[in-house]
């Protein structure tokens, strides 16, 4: 009589799941990309959904939003609190599936931390959440610099004021202001452009820009009438801030001087 041999054969292996987002620490205002790699069980319809958990910053899609998808087989989008990839998962067997998540920290989003989750969802149901990388968030940086350059007159006691505001980077300066003080023998300044005021009181004309992107400078001329009888020194000076942090405080003023040699003639 033979011999009954019974031969075992080996199931699906169970896969190491690869969650990976790079960079991982990501400045406000920049993207990362969530690349992913999983193991999931059968279902049809399947999704990859990704949330939050230990956030210092809310809920990841209050300082989110979704640029790209990889590997989804219709488009991507939220839905509640989480991300999705819509993903080729198997109605009748376990498999892997793979793509990636690109997303885009919003400007102006302070620094934090948090642990990006994700999990399987289908019509059988949605697996317990899997933790998958902290990622850490930087606030945006601008490195301002101004620049005050002036032209004095053989008639007229006026001075042509010229300031200016550059944006070195690396990221884009929100809220800037730029203001720069006269000196007090100033009556009154005309041809202000219309980002400009002009305080009579304090003697400074303070100039803003809303955004002013890395590598771009808003420059503001106008002319300053001096008072009759303004004789020596004239000096000016201009300061510049933002609500983005400025990395480089050192450079965010300037200065210039004028002399009024008469009542009528300023040489600067």
């Amino acid at each position: 009589m033979a011999a009954l041999m019974i031969v075992a054969v080996p199931g699906r292996a169970h896969a190491v799941d690869t969650v990976t987002a790079t960079p991982s620490t990501v400045t406000a205002g920049e993207t990362f990309t969530v690349d992913f790699n999983i193991d999931v069980p059968r279902g049809p319809n399947g999704r990859v959904l990704f949330s939050e958990r230990n956030s210092t910053l809310g809920s990841v899609l209050d300082f989110t939003s979704l640029v790209s998808c990889t590997g989804n087989t219709a488009p991507c989008g939220e839905v509640g609190t989480q991300y999705f990839v819509p993903v080729a998962s198997s109605p009748s067997a376990p498999t892997t599936v793979s793509g990636s998540l690109t997303l885009r920290v919003d400007p102006g989003t302070p620094a934090g931390q948090f642990d990006l989750y994700y999990r399987f969802g289908s019509d059988f149901g949605v697996t317990d959440a899997r933790p998958g990388p902290t990622v850490t968030v930087t606030a945006a940086q601008a490195d301002l610099s101004t620049n005050t350059s002036l032209t004095g007159s053989a008639v007229g006691s006026t001075i042509g004021v010229t300031a200016a505001v550059t944006n070195n980077g690396p990221g884009t300066a929100d809220g800037v202001s730029l203001t720069t003080t006269l000196p007090g023998q100033v009556s009154s300044v005309t041809g202000l452009p219309g980002a400009c005021s002009f305080n009579a009181a304090a003697k400074t004309v303070t100039c803003t820009a809303p955004t002013l992107a890395s590598g771009q400078t808003s420059t503001y001329t106008y002319t300053a009438q001096l008072t009759l009888l303004s004789l020596g020194a004239l000096p000016v000076s201009t300061a510049a801030s933002a609500t983005t942090p400025d990395p480089v405080a050192a450079n965010n003023t300037s200065s210039a001087s004028c002399t009024a040699l008469t009542s009528l003639v300023v040489l600067c």
